[in-house]
């Protein structure tokens, strides 16, 4: 998580909540999409299994809106 705070392009709140996040994880960009901050924890714990599998290694995008069902492109 520390690489992903370090290398912050941007991050934004809609008005209803959703919070946005631009980053560069290992050299490459990244849109994360966390939904509402309700779960962080466990989205956190998510995004960093989700980042760990070698089948996400060119992964441009992560919603972590339902943590219990994340979508990855």
């Amino acid at each position: 998580m520390t690489e992903l705070i370090t290398n912050l392009i941007s991050l934004a709140v809609t008005d209803t909540g959703l919070v946005q996040m631009s980053t560069k994880y290992k050299g490459k960009s990244l849109q994360i999409d966390w939904g509402l901050i309700q779960q962080i924890e466990q989205k956190c714990k998510v995004l960093n299994a989700l980042l760990d599998l070698p089948e996400n290694k060119g992964v441009k995008r992560v919603n972590l809106s339902q943590p219990d069902l994340p979508i990855v492109s």
